[in-house]
């Protein structure tokens, strides 16, 4: 847990960062960040891909409304990329129907906190705003179905979701449904599960929205399977600890390729280095 000189050394790194122009490595460790917990995963992605002789991978969020996130995305895939000397290159995906949630498919959507045409997308607005990121818009039960014929992404390395619904959820699955998983995914994603930690009324559990997608994706898929972080479980610093999941993707050719050993701790020294 932070000490007291630690809180205030990020308190204060918090307070000034709009002033000076912090380091990755100090914003990272002291999770300065907007959205820290897609840092998180995007740094790690990156690691895990140049480990395994990547030279570019995919991010993907689903769910984006008014855009903020995919930002946010695309402010820390500079950052990444600087701090990693440019050996890495993100490409950037939104998934969104544009119009706001559709419209609930049963009582697993939670209907009693959410409802069809929650947090419409302005699109034109967006995508002014976007410098890399783009955008794919549509129902994802669709626009999942040819993602990879149409964009041809780089292997996907992290997955972002807050699509609300069960239903919504359970259809950004089908995203794994692809026909080259060597091609277009990194052997191990990391995963942000937005909707599984809420207010106390929302009162999310195993037997709906995106709990029950994980757990019926799992009880049907026997080559890709989902499951919590454990690394961050003990450190009650981390916000999102119980938020970040990560997908093995057994049959993935690369799955199996040693990427351990005296680097293990290379990322870890390097931040350190670099503070």
């Amino acid at each position: 847990m932070f000490g007291i000189k630690t809180k205030i050394k990020k308190e204060w790194f918090r307070r000034t960062q709009h002033f000076f122009d912090y380091k990755f490595s100090t914003l990272f460790e002291y999770q300065i960040f907007e959205r820290p917990h897609y840092a998180y995963c995007m740094y790690h992605a990156a690691v895990l891909a140049q480990r395994l002789g990547q030279k570019k991978i995919s991010i993907i969020e689903f769910g984006v409304a008014g855009g903020n996130g995919l930002i946010a995305i695309e402010r820390l895939a500079e950052k990444i990329e600087q701090y990693l000397d440019n050996s890495i290159e993100f490409e950037i995906y939104g998934f969104d129907t544009g119009e706001g949630l559709p419209e609930v498919e049963g009582i697993e959507d939670l209907p009693y906190w959410f409802e069809a045409q929650q947090y419409k997308m302005d699109v034109e607005k967006l995508q002014n705003r976007l410098t890399r990121a783009k955008l794919v818009l549509g129902n994802v039960k669709e626009t999942a179905s040819d993602f990879f014929e149409q964009h041809k992404p780089a292997p996907i390395g992290a997955m972002f979701y807050d699509m609300d619904y069960y239903s919504s959820t359970r259809d950004c699955f089908k995203l794994f449904n692809c026909n080259d998983i060597n091609r277009y995914f990194l052997p191990r994603l990391y995963l942000y599960m937005d909707d599984v930690i809420g207010q106390d009324i929302e009162m999310y559990g195993e037997f709906n929205g995106q709990l029950l997608a994980i757990k019926e994706f799992n009880g049907e898929s026997k080559a890709i399977k989902i499951h919590l972080n454990q690394n961050l479980i003990p450190k009650p610093d981390i916000g999102y600890r119980y938020q970040i999941y990560y997908a093995h993707l057994f049959s993935h050719e690369n799955y199996c390729n040693f990427v351990g050993g005296n680097e293990k701790l290379v990322s870890q020294q390097r931040l350190k280095l670099k503070a």
